[in-house]
């Protein structure tokens, strides 16, 4: 699985140095691997690229000049020469989108990597320009130098992609990941689109549904009659709790089911409403898949409170009321309850 960060091992690695002025550098030759300090830097970018929350799966557009694409079988080909041009073909691509955007200078990693279950993918890595490391300059070799330096100093990585082989069975082509999502990289140069997975469609379907309840209880106070009003207050944070514990105890959140199951008595009404803003949003499908992979990476539920107070509650316990509870009322205040016993306490700058 792509996503596996288990024993990742790189077995090969080129740099290319991106400008938008003339000074750029597509290299003729691979790094040294023996560099432990510079293998460990790489292989913490590319675990946290495939680990954080924010990747995305894309599918490769459907054009016939497709730079990837095209390259993909020579980035994987156990030739040298062969990743080596594909690499520099493939630079000088967004070497020149870069100078249209207007963006950089950067530095273009390519790594061949394989992890613990003997899979084989490509990644892609953009770090940005920094005179703490720079490249020794021989002709057209270049040569990593301060290292240590580098990855001291520069450990967040700009932009990261991870490309599978074209025979793979997955229902995408690679993962995404961008601090800062930017149309250049995502579309101009990778030529992908963003693919529905199960992930982004179960953090979606969680989000949405807390956006389109709150909206709900908001509006709650322009109800004339109280006594409904504290009763659809209730119902939806009931509800709200119900769609957190989707992503804990089911395999699967089939919605048409939670919709049937959820919306009745007082809140049947608005059944049609919550529906559209699915819909609206993108959430088509009516299954969503509760893998482990998703279960994984929606673990918390972070919120932050206009005065500067922030919870981060396992989603295991939100519907666990002897040790977490949280209600809001019509204007969005949160009564919030919290047992538990104190186990260690820190105090940090952020």
């Amino acid at each position: 699985m792509i996503t596996n960060k288990k024993g990742i091992t790189i077995s090969r690695v080129i740099l290319h140095v991106l400008t938008k002025d003339k000074d750029e550098i597509f290299s003729n030759n691979l790094l040294p691997t023996d560099d432990i300090y510079f293998m460990d830097f790489l292989i913490r970018h590319i675990k946290s690229a495939i680990g954080r929350t924010s990747r995305r799966s894309a599918v490769y557009n459907d054009v016939k000049e497709h730079t990837i694409k095209n390259n993909l079988e020579n980035l994987f080909s156990s030739n040298n020469t062969n990743f080596i041009e594909a690499s520099k073909e493939i630079a000088q691509r967004l070497n020149g989108i870069i100078k249209i955007k207007n963006q950089g200078p950067y530095y273009f990693l390519l790594c061949n990597y394989s992890n613990a279950d003997e899979e084989n993918y490509v990644a892609m890595i953009i770090l940005d320009f920094s005179k703490s490391f720079f490249p020794n300059c021989n002709d057209d070799k270049v040569l990593v130098k301060h290292i240590t330096s580098l990855s001291e100093n520069n450990s967040k990585f700009k932009k990261c992609a991870i490309l599978q082989p074209l025979d793979h069975d997955s229902e995408y082509d690679l993962i995404i990941n961008e601090p800062k999502d930017t149309e250049f990289f995502r579309s101009n140069f990778l030529q992908s689109n963003i693919f529905y997975d199960n992930k982004k469609a179960a953090e979606d379907f969680v989000m949405e549904t807390v956006a389109w309840l709150q909206d709900k209880l908001y509006s709650m106070d322009k109800i004339e009659d109280s006594s409904y009003n504290e009763n659809i207050v209730e119902q939806l944070n009931e509800l709200q709790n119900t769609c957190y514990s989707q992503i804990v105890n089911s395999d699967s959140i089939n919605i048409d089911n939670f919709i049937d199951g959820n919306f009745i008595g007082d809140l049947e009404s608005l059944k049609d409403d919550y529906k559209i803003h699915l819909e609206s949003s993108g959430l088509i499908d009516n299954e969503i898949l509760i893998d482990e992979d998703v279960k994984n990476t929606l673990k918390v539920n972070k919120v932050k409170l206009d005065n500067g107070i922030q919870l981060i509650i396992p989603l295991n316990l939100v519907n666990n009321t002897d040790s977490y509870n949280m209600n809001l009322d019509s204007d969005l205040l949160a009564n919030i309850n919290i047992s538990g016993k104190i186990v260690s306490q820190t105090i940090k700058q952020k």
